[in-house]
């Protein structure tokens, strides 16, 4: 079967920043590669069996989610581990990768434990900032530039997993030049704008990664992204003359 099944974990509660744009673009890219495509929502409350899934994504939610979140997905979080260890790409964005971690310290004081699917603590900001986020990463022996925004909702700190991408501009883990987490192939990141339909390259890799992995082909070996391309240069070219408006008084004050 030449589909590619893409689960969206918690449309109608993890909706921030528009990333439900990601569904979208995984959906036309697989299209163009030649792939069937089936997108299914799984809301709060729903049963989800992460190993029926070829693709799964999250969307950036709030910290407060936290508690349902994990709860949630508490029941299942073997399922996502082998998910994982498989080589199936999970894609976490935003603030919702804390649901991920060891464990998050919230601005109340309160210790939340995380799922412990990813090796990293988060800790909440005390205000909101962001910015346009540039970085190089490598992703199924391809590499590329990254861009997107960034709304920083908490720090991350990696305890050895590898990052997802080495930044050029804007703010990493903890203020770094490491941008998120890498574990196989799936991805753990503060990027968003929507990240997959922001950079089509990556969604193709993301898609040409699953239909290996249930060892489907594909009749495009390369798709015609260069609109997406043009739009892309002329924002990369916007970043790097631009400062960084994460270096202002105000985000120096709360650090």
């Amino acid at each position: 079967m030449n589909t590619i099944r893409t689960a969206v974990l918690y449309p109608d509660t993890l909706y921030l920043h528009g990333e439900r744009g990601n569904a979208l673009a995984v959906d036309r890219i697989a299209k163009k590669a030649g792939f069937d495509s089936e997108i299914t929502r799984i809301e709060l409350g729903e049963e989800f069996h992460p190993l029926d899934y070829d693709i799964i994504l999250v969307s950036a939610g709030e910290i407060s989610r936290a508690h349902s979140i994990i709860e949630e997905l508490t029941p299942v979080r073997g399922d996502l581990r082998r998910f994982i260890s498989l080589g199936r790409p999970l894609v976490v964005t935003g603030a919702s990768c804390a649901y991920f971690g060891d464990q998050i310290s919230m601005r109340s004081g309160e210790i939340v434990d995380g799922l412990g699917i990813i090796p990293a603590t988060f800790t909440e900001n005390e205000a909101v900032y962001g910015d346009d986020i540039w970085f190089t990463t490598t992703y199924n022996g391809r590499d590329m530039e990254i861009i997107g925004n960034q709304i920083q909702m908490a720090e991350l700190t990696r305890s050895g997993a590898k990052p997802f991408g080495r930044i050029l501009y804007g703010l990493g883990n903890n203020e770094g030049e490491d941008e998120g987490i890498r574990l196989q192939s799936s991805i753990f990141t503060n990027t968003l704008g929507p990240l997959l339909v922001l950079n089509p390259e990556l969604t193709y890799e993301i898609i040409k990664t699953a239909a290996v992995n249930k060892e489907i082909g594909h009749e495009a070996d390369k798709i015609d992204t260069s609109l997406e391309d043009r739009s892309k240069a002329a924002k990369i070219r916007y970043i790097k003359d631009k400062k960084s408006d994460l270096k202002n008084s105000a985000f120096q004050k709360i650090r």
